[in-house]
């Protein structure tokens, strides 16, 4: 007899494959533990690698090569993928660090998730992990996913993604009491369980003093100053309607476009403090926090949750 697990997903940050050979951005060896002790307490893990097949190693240096949606949406594709999976117990979690917390974020509002499954269920659990949360293209009236409990959890120290954006919008998801939780790590940095004492990323590009960057319902600009900029000022575009229309069809494109006007503007600073060695303390509450979500509890459930091999 063996019983059936539920499934976690861990979604890549902008490093990705970098890490292996920057030893000065290593986050990989709290990502290998935490999956071993999330199997250990029987939940299985698929990793996401959302850039080799898209020809990219890592996006630190261009985020343009693989716009932030198209991890969202292949964990999504993962998540179809193990729903239907023999071994699995119906409930399903996503994390991600930096990048991969931005990912978590799109992956629990219901009007993105239901294009791809249908319905308003999603991921059972999310944790988003020092996610940027104001220039990513979120819905400004973000709704959970029915079945979902989100951990928001953010170094407060963080001047890389900033902590209160991301605190302002986990407030303003629509969901039940009790379902979205928001934890700040006083003087943690962005990768905070790096495994080393913080250091300084000198050439690392934050968007903080450039215009919001959200959507509304239809997956327009809240902010007219994108407009103003991309077609008035400086003519990128011949039409607002031209510029959605390269928003959606070549978003890398779009995207190129517009970090070319914001150099412009000169709202792009440098420089960020990174790391930390707070893996150990912040174990406990990541694995407590799956296992809540994602395992049955009952002896009924155990007994129901088995399968012959």
């Amino acid at each position: 007899m063996i019983r059936r697990p539920p499934r976690s997903t861990l979604s890549s940050s902008s490093a990705a494959s970098d890490v292996y050979k920057r030893q000065d951005y290593v986050w990989d060896d709290f990502v290998y533990h935490a999956a071993q002790n999330l199997l250990k307490e029987g939940i299985g893990v698929m990793y996401i690698d959302n850039f080799c097949s898209r020809g990219a190693r890592t996006v630190w240096r261009d985020q343009s090569k693989v716009p932030l949606i198209n991890g969202a949406i292949d964990a999504l594709m993962a998540l179809k993928v193990l729903q239907s999976h023999p071994r699995s117990n119906g409930k399903f979690g996503t994390t991600g660090h930096s990048r991969g917390g931005t990912n978590s974020f799109f992956m629990a509002d219901v009007k993105l998730t239901s294009k791809f499954l249908g319905g308003t269920k999603g991921f059972d659990a999310i944790l988003p992990e020092a996610a940027e949360c104001r220039m990513a293209g979120f819905f400004a009236e973000p709704e959970l996913t029915s079945n979902t409990t989100m951990l928001v959890v953010h170094g407060g120290a963080d001047d890389y993604t900033l902590a209160k954006f991301c605190k302002e919008h986990a407030e303003r998801i629509k969901a039940p009491p009790g379902k979205v939780k928001i934890d700040i790590k006083e003087g943690w940095y962005h990768a905070w369980h790096a495994g080393k004492k913080p250091w300084r990323e000198k050439m690392a590009m934050t968007l903080h003093d450039c215009p919001d960057f959200y959507v509304d319902n239809d997956g327009r600009f809240t902010n007219p100053i994108w407009i103003e900029w991309m077609v008035n000022k400086h003519k990128k575009y011949p039409s607002v309607e031209a510029f959605y229309e390269t928003a959606q069809t070549e978003p890398r494109k779009a995207w190129k476009t517009a970090f070319k006007v914001m150099k412009k503007e000169k709202c792009i600073s440098k420089g960020v403090t990174i790391g930390g060695d707070n893996a150990d303390a912040y174990m406990p509450q990541f694995i407590n926090f799956f296992k809540d979500c994602l395992l049955y509890t009952s002896d009924a459930a155990d007994e129901e949750d088995s399968v012959d091999l």
